[in-house]
């Protein structure tokens, strides 16, 4: 069962395990927040309803799960002035894990301490997550280390109406739900 009054479905990732498939879904309702776990064959099964936080912080975002790490927001979106960013490692889908490696606070001015947006990477032994707070305005770079993964560190801020867009594809600027980062071959991070 789910509470879904009030809430929606957010984001939707895929997770590969033990030559199974599964795809996490995170959602908000309102009066908590949640992901769940449905892993695919010829029936689909929901394996698993997580709640995350009871309200205010009953929306959980757009999120990225990289490998095992998952990194999920989780806002007040009614004051919009606080948010929490969980980041798991998710060994087995078929029993998720019950706390968090690291828990990122953010706190301060309306929209601008949201974390609806979610991207998670690893560089060497560094877990790299990127926020964006509303619309993705702005992109907060935190970094985390592997071996040591209880705090996380605010390195570098974007602010979306200030960096210099010429030779973009596309240089509007919309209001990103969702953040991906992407590694190649050669360990660069998009």
């Amino acid at each position: 069962e789910v509470d879904n009054s009030g809430g929606h479905l957010q984001g939707i990732q895929y997770l590969s395990y033990n030559q199974n498939e599964f795809y996490v879904l995170s959602g908000s309702s309102s009066s908590y927040s949640y992901y769940s776990i449905i892993k695919t064959g010829k029936q689909n099964t929901v394996i698993s309803v997580n709640k995350l936080l009871n309200k205010p912080f009953k929306h959980a975002g757009g999120f990225q799960i990289n490998n095992n790490l998952m990194a999920i927001g989780i806002e007040d979106n009614e004051a919009k002035d606080k948010s929490k960013v969980y980041v798991f490692r998710i060994d087995d889908p078929e029993n998720p894990p019950k706390k968090p490696l690291t828990i990122i606070e953010r706190t301060g001015n309306p929209k601008r301490a949201t974390a609806g947006s979610i991207g998670i990477g690893e560089v060497n032994n560094t877990i790299l997550v990127v926020v964006g707070d509303w619309d993705s305005e702005h992109l907060d770079f935190y970094t985390i280390d592997k071996e040591k993964p209880k705090k996380a560190t605010l390195i570098y801020s974007l602010d979306s109406k200030e960096v210099d867009k010429s030779g973009w594809i596309d240089e509007n600027y919309l209001s990103y739900q969702n953040l991906n980062l992407i590694q190649d071959d050669n360990s660069t991070m998009y």
